[in-house]
């Protein structure tokens, strides 16, 4: 298949960008993550600044769960334009290791960029729980039920942060 989108670019057909969104696309369908992250670090090597290189390495590694490495272009995609995406995930990998003091940090981040992401919310409250500060993830415990009243393990969680918080 590399041979027949090379031959594309040679006759004008496919730009040299496309042509390696095409092989990057290619090999992820064939679970070639190295393929994959081959060419698109080429891509991104090329157009360092086209911050739609990074999410789309990052939504794709993403997607199979490979954290640490989604993380290189979340990081990487937040220093050139932070956007809520990149803060979010970068919180949400940061909350799943148990760093709850960059998670909230990150997650905070996202909210102020976009304060509709019920998941922030929610993912917000435990990284409040986990420092201890109670009133802060009841809050926006509560701001995640206020966008979804329905999210799941939202009221779960808000019962426990009260017992939690009343307890202290």
């Amino acid at each position: 298949f590399i041979d027949s989108i090379a031959l594309e670019v040679m006759n004008n057909k496919v730009s040299w960008a496309d042509a390696h969104l095409q092989a990057a696309a290619k090999y992820f369908s064939n679970r070639d993550v190295a393929g994959f992250l081959k060419h698109m670090d080429i891509l991104i090597y090329q157009y360092p600044i086209v911050v739609e290189y990074y999410d789309q390495t990052a939504l794709n590694l993403l997607k199979h769960q490979f954290y640490d490495s989604a993380l290189k272009y979340l990081s990487t995609r937040y220093k050139i334009e932070p956007s809520d995406y990149s803060a979010k995930w970068i919180g949400n990998i940061a909350l799943f290791k148990g760093d709850a003091e960059v998670a909230a940090f990150y997650l905070n981040k996202s909210q102020e960029l976009n304060n509709k992401d019920s998941q922030v919310y929610y993912n917000l409250a435990g990284a409040y729980a986990k420092l201890n500060e109670f009133q802060k993830a009841i809050d926006a415990v509560n701001r995640c039920l206020s966008l979804t009243p329905d999210y799941p393990g939202a009221q779960n969680l808000k019962q426990q942060l009260t017992a939690l918080a009343g307890n202290k």
